[in-house]
């Protein structure tokens, strides 16, 4: 017959089992959530690193491609203001066979390759359209733009703004044209349509990414969210 005494031995070996065996169970669960967490994280840290990485490519990308569409604009306008037809035009020193080709035969349209821009124009000193491609322009003083007073102090310079005149969008870049003794007589303009930049925009924009374009105050000039163009990045 069994004695008395081993009873409590026995419960007591039981309850240290149970300890153990429960102790080993929440190692495992703790390791298990730690393992979890841990894989959660690193994951989710290394998915944060990729699309940061993609917003950053994307943005190099687009400023890429926006800034040759630009580099475009201020070349060709520098080139219509270097003309010797145009600068004698402007100066009140163009040949009879000059005045004709300029103004009869509209030079400035040989300028707007693929209709990329709304108009090209010539202001002179006094802020004055005289000639356009868009004959709404002509005779309409634009001595209060940026672009002008810029240009006229012999700077070239770009500009996006909504024109008082057609009430769009534009993107206007500006040159000044000088005579052969470095004078300032005009300014040359030409405005780029907006959808040129937006449509190069989303042309390298990938699914997923989206890209605004902002000026120099924070401005949003375009978004494929239409609600947020003309809207503040913030202060």
């Amino acid at each position: 017959m069994p004695s008395i005494e081993n009873k409590p031995v026995k419960r007591y070996s039981r309850s240290l089992g149970l300890k153990i065996l429960l102790a080993i169970v929440l190692t495992i669960i703790i390791l298990g959530l730690l393992a979890t967490l841990t894989t959660y994280f690193t994951s989710r840290n290394v998915l944060v690193d990729v699309q940061t990485t993609d917003l950053i490519n994307a943005t190099i990308t687009e400023s890429q491609e926006t800034a040759q569409v630009f580099t475009q604009s201020q070349n060709l306008v520098k080139s219509i203001a270097s003309q010797a037809n145009i600068v004698g035009f402007m100066s009140g020193q163009a040949t009879e066979m000059d005045m004709e080709h300029v103004v009869k035969h509209s030079l400035l349209e040989d300028y707007n390759i693929g209709q990329a821009y709304s108009s090209i124009y010539l202001i002179n000193s006094d802020g004055l359209t005289i000639l356009s491609t868009d004959k709404t322009f002509e005779g309409k003083n634009y001595g209060f733009r940026d672009y002008f007073i810029k240009a006229l102090a012999g700077e070239p310079y770009v500009d996006v703004s909504v024109g008082v005149t057609s009430n769009k969008l534009g993107y206007y870049f500006s040159h000044p044209i000088t005579n052969s003794n470095n004078q300032v007589v005009g300014v040359a303009v030409v405005k780029l349509k907006p959808e040129i930049v937006s449509q190069t925009i989303s042309n390298q924009t990938k699914e997923g990414i989206e890209v605004m374009l902002v000026d120099e105050y924070g401005v949003v000039i375009y978004s494929p969210e239409e609600d947020k163009v003309f809207h503040s990045l913030g202060p």
